[in-house]
């Protein structure tokens, strides 16, 4: 919900800023990461070959941009953190039409929870377009994005495409396409939120 976000905000503000060059917050290494305010853009860039840089989220984080992941790289819970969830968020208030939106780009991009099956990270567009018949999509994930990952556009379209594969999506719309999986292994209510939308659905 709404008041949900808020407060995983405020958690991500309470850890700090960080500070932006030209627009954006750029990591190409492995970090620590969260909880943590990015005033911008959060662009991470892994490597072009196997492997590539690991992020280890240890609180919320909030860009007030977008949220670029690309390449080869993994995004992890602190595996101290054990049986819970990070959200890493995508939220401009100033422009929710046509920013906030989380792109996922590359032929490996991991998520990974912390030991004992019951931790993900969750990635939160506050993207607006679909619930206002626009065509900017809330939250991409192409080519082979996978593991312990849950997304969430409560007002925006989610587009997976080609071998992406997530436990859960949840979205005002939803787009597949090609051979993306979507793999119900857990309720966004029980995960993260403290009371869950409800709604109906409908195939196109």
């Amino acid at each position: 919900t709404a008041q949900d976000i808020a407060n995983f905000e405020t958690a991500a503000v309470a850890g700090g800023t960080v500070t932006c060059s030209g627009g954006k917050y750029a990591i190409n290494d492995s970090v620590n990461l969260g909880p943590k305010k990015i005033p911008c853009d959060l662009e991470i860039t892994g490597s072009g070959s196997e492997g590539g840089p690991v992020i280890t989220l240890g609180g919320p984080v909030w860009a007030t941009g977008n949220i670029i992941l690309k390449n080869h790289l993994t995004v992890r819970v602190d595996p101290t953190l054990v049986d819970q969830s990070i959200v890493m968020v995508a939220d401009n208030p100033s422009n929710h039409s046509t920013g906030s939106t989380v792109d996922i780009q590359g032929s490996n991009v991991v998520f990974a929870g912390a030991p004992g099956g019951k931790s993900w990270v969750m990635l939160i567009s506050e993207n607006t377009s679909a619930s206002q018949s626009g065509s900017t999509d809330a939250i991409q994930i192409l080519q082979g994005a996978q593991g312990d990952v849950l997304v969430y556009a409560r007002l925006g379209n989610i587009r997976l495409e080609q071998n992406s594969s997530v436990k859960e999506v949840t979205a005002y719309k939803i787009t597949l396409r090609n051979t993306a999986n979507v793999i119900y292994q857990s309720g966004l209510q029980n995960a993260l939120f403290t009371s869950g939308p409800g709604g109906t659905w409908t195939i196109l």
